[in-house]
């Protein structure tokens, strides 16, 4: 009605200026341009497939392992595949974390992994606790699930990974944290089919934002709910997306909301019941296209269409609506064509769609035939393909496989200029037509394309309103839909894979060593040895790239010669870096296509050290392990850090060591052989101990009665300048201080001590001190053990609690990984 009201104002008084900006917002000029509105994707465009992936190929691309995952939105009830972003080997089990959704869901899901269902006990939810366990757990298989509402991963994980400890669990994010164990070797091609598995998540995903709800906020996701609604989706993904979102300003919410409501619209099911019309469940993949064109398949699946009214995005809906207009003259030039020739209609619709039924693999509709097109165009039958791989159920996608068929045989256009009256009128409305002799062949309904309202500076006052509009041929059979006599009988029996089959590749290892390495003069070249059962295939290509996201090289094509003697087909990593951690995959090749890629994570030459021990000695730590199989290695050498610092903080505290490669070795750090000057610090008996008044020997230990203060105290020969690191054990005590000292000459004071436990301390002797006194208190009440005292040198290791690292050092200088830290206190 926005004519009518610039009308009134103008009659008023009002200058045009005024009155355009009073209704529209605009001031006058010469040609004023309102409103425009136009289908953004014609029922012509959407014959067009999108260029997205299809959902089997997605499917695939987004089971392989990466780091550095795309982001990806959930929507409906469905089955989604995880992406492994995070996998660490520790003994016979393999961590790993598989993302889903970019974005929290609503949940609960089904696991599926490698295609088996499985059921479990405990709570999957529950990242605190011991996790969800499968009661056929041969596999030995733990997991939990994440709906985005985690803040670090499973506190189990996080004690088996330390490294895990920076994490933030993938947090607002959905996910699947899981244990794999692989059991016996001779069962862990059943157990695990796939290396890493595949995982599979089924049921409900994105709460979305309802306009159409008052308690939901659009800027807080806390109050959206659940939502498999066509429009409701749609209208999240564009807001949502991380390519280029909309803003509410850049929205039609009104026409958001009809659509929203045409979507739930009930639709009766020839087996009994309804659904609504139109939903929407799948995977969108944000990956280097357009937004709107990223989401042509999400229309797709309910035949919508893009509406742009004066630059604001709304979603027409394929439901019929009655037209409330009728168009019975054009100003100026009037243009009528049919768009497409006849030969080029189609006659045959095929549809695929995702089954639910079929374990959400593609499935096809029987071919439909497009009712009297055979006969009214003759000659070949012409076939329109749809994938409509977002249609939630398979009667959804029959009835969009009518409409986009009918739809595409609509082919005539009325091009012209309407009165001011069809202002009104807005892109995806309908319209009759109804034109006197001699152009009465065009009338019927029409749907319109675009309208551009514009006012010119003609006419008897001064200003004339134009209309240009593009209308296509439109009827409300396409839309109509009878379930008793349209909806096909469904043929869903069990998946079947009606792919070819192409044998992958079983049982991938690797082994590293000397034995491995390539020797050429006196030249040596460490390798990573790879073999694994062949299929019986033409060759067989194996990739490997440096984690976490270096590029795939191709190794050598592994032939039918690459066997040894027991028959398992090999390759080689050559030139492997010591220090890298490299995933690979394998893929048997075939004359007419190739398999699923075998991956295998964690592989490495193994410049690390597991299982390292230590123990503390007087100055100094002794270090045993087992060295790394390198040719390279040109030693190890020991770091120390403040405790729980991390290795990052770590200096060096030895010298480098040699070591033989790939075997056990016993390492010392600091002052190796220090000399305890105490005779008898475990008070074995009362020998070589002066008892002063107080103090007397009691079982294994020095024991001091309160009454008077009195000396503990043991000769020996000190040297002036020489510090002296002193460890004493304090037992039993209740009162009182003791405080030792080196005594004769000049007393030398260490720290008094008033409490039990171990205590350090390190005391430098002056001329005439030759002896080691405790001096009690009078009141002190307790007890002396292990007491121990040694001559501090400059490579003794420093005094007190510290975290030790062993490290492998190569023959290029480069460090590989370090120990895991030792913890050690040293006197």
């Amino acid at each position: 009605m926005g004519f009518t009201v610039v009308w009134a104002l103008l009659q008023s008084g009002a200058t045009l200026g005024a009155a355009l900006t009073a209704v529209y917002g605009v001031a006058g000029a010469l040609a004023i341009r309102l409103a425009a509105s136009v289908l953004i994707t014609s029922a012509v465009a959407k014959l067009s497939q999108p260029a997205a992936p299809k959902a089997p190929q997605l499917r695939r691309e987004l089971r392989l392992p990466d780091s550095a995952p795309v982001k990806r939105f959930v929507y409906g009830n469905t089955s989604a595949a995880g992406t492994p972003v995070f996998w660490h080997t520790a003994g016979k089990n393999l961590y790993v974390c598989y993302l889903f959704s970019s974005r929290p869901s609503e949940g609960p899901f089904e696991l599926v992994t490698d295609g088996r269902h499985r059921t479990f006990s405990g709570d999957p939810y529950d990242f605190s606790g011991p996790g969800a366990i499968w009661e056929e757990n041969s596999a030995g298989q733990k997991f939990y699930i994440g709906l985005g509402d985690q803040t670090a991963p499973p506190d189990d994980f996080l004690a088996a990974v330390p490294e895990l400890a920076a994490s933030d669990g993938f947090r607002g994010c959905t996910v699947v944290w899981t244990s794999c164990y692989s059991g016996k070797v001779k069962n862990f091609q059943e157990n695990w089919p796939n290396t890493p598995p595949h995982y599979d998540l089924w049921g409900p995903w994105s709460r979305v934002w309802d306009p159409r709800d008052p308690a939901q906020d659009p800027d807080d996701p806390e109050t959206w709910t659940y939502s498999d609604n066509h429009a409701l989706c749609v209208l999240d993904a564009l807001r949502q997306n991380p390519v280029r979102p909309y803003r509410l300003r850049n929205l039609d919410i009104d026409l958001w909301i009809a659509a929203a409501d045409a979507s739930d619209q009930a639709v009766a099911l020839a087996g009994g019941g309804t659904e609504p019309r139109y939903r929407l469940a799948g995977t969108l993949a944000f990956a280097g296209r357009e937004v709107l064109d990223l989401l042509d398949p999400m229309l797709l699946a309910a035949a919508a269409e893009w509406c742009q009214i004066g630059g604001r995005l709304g979603l027409v809906p394929a439901v019929w609506q009655a037209p409330d207009y009728e168009i019975t003259d054009m100003l100026g030039d009037l243009s009528c064509q049919t768009l497409t020739p006849g030969d080029d209609l189609p006659t045959r619709v095929e549809v695929s769609y995702t089954s639910a039924a079929r374990e959400y693999q593609q499935a096809q509709l029987a071919p439909w035939d497009i009712p009297g097109a055979q006969a009214a165009d003759g000659g070949e039958r012409k076939l329109l393909k749809l994938e409509l791989d977002w249609a939630a159920s398979p009667q959804q996608a029959m009835r969009v496989r009518k409409i986009m068929g009918l739809r595409a045989r609509c082919q005539k256009v009325i091009s012209g200029t309407a009165p001011p009256n069809a202002m009104d009128l807005m892109a995806g409305a309908n319209a009759t037509v109804g034109f006197p002799a001699p152009l009465a062949g065009r009338n019927g309904t029409y749907k319109v394309e675009s309208i551009h309202p514009a006012f010119d500076m003609v006419g008897q006052s001064g200003l004339a309103l134009r209309c240009p509009i593009t209308l296509r041929e439109h009827y409300a059979g396409i839309y109509a839909w009878d379930a008793a006599t349209e909806e096909e009988v469904l043929d869903d029996p069990e998946y079947d894979d009606p792919t070819p089959s192409f044998p992958a590749p079983t049982d991938l290892t690797y082994a590293t060593g000397p034995e491995y390495d390539l020797v050429t003069g006196w030249s040596r070249t460490e390798r990573i040895y790879l073999s694994f059962e062949p299929a019986d295939a033409t060759d067989h290509l194996l990739q490997y790239r440096v984690e976490p996201d270096g590029p795939w090289v191709a190794a050598p094509i592994i032939t039918d010669e690459m066997r040894d003697d027991a028959g398992r087909a090999y390759a080689f990593i050559s030139l492997a870096d010591p220090l890298a951690v490299y995933t690979v995959r394998l893929v048997a090749r075939y004359q007419n296509g190739e398999s699923e890629p075998l991956v295998l994570t964690g592989v490495t030459i193994g410049a690390g050290l597991p299982g390292v021990t230590g123990s503390a000695g007087l100055g100094s730590a002794t270090f045993t392990g087992t060295a790394p199989g390198l040719s390279s290695l040109a030693g190890l050498r020991v770091y120390r850090a403040a405790t729980g610092a991390g290795f990052g903080a770590a200096v060096p505290v030895s010298d480098l060591i040699a070591v033989t490669p790939g075997s056990t070795f016993e390492i010392v750090a600091g002052s190796y052989g220090a000399v305890d000057l105490i005779d008898n610090g475990a008070f074995v008996g009362s020998g070589g101990w002066l008892f002063g008044g107080g103090w007397d020997h009691d079982l294994d230990r020095a024991s001091h009665t309160p009454g008077a203060a009195s000396d503990l105290s043991q000769s020996l020969a000190l040297t002036a300048g020489s510090t002296y690191r002193l460890s004493v054990t304090v037992l039993d005590r209740s009162a009182g201080t003791v405080t030792p000292q080196l005594t004769g000459g000049t007393a030398q004071d260490g720290d008094s001590i008033s409490a039990d436990g171990s205590v350090l301390d390190a005391i430098t002797a002056v001329s005439g001190n030759d002896a080691l006194t405790f001096t009690a208190s009078s009141d002190f009440d307790g007890s002396l053990d292990s007491v121990t005292l040694f001559v501090q040198t400059l490579s003794t290791l420093p005094q007190g609690a510290g975290d030790y690292f062993v490290v492998p050092v190569l023959e290029s200088g480069a460090l590989g990984a370090p120990s895991d830290p030792i913890p050690l206190t040293i006197p």
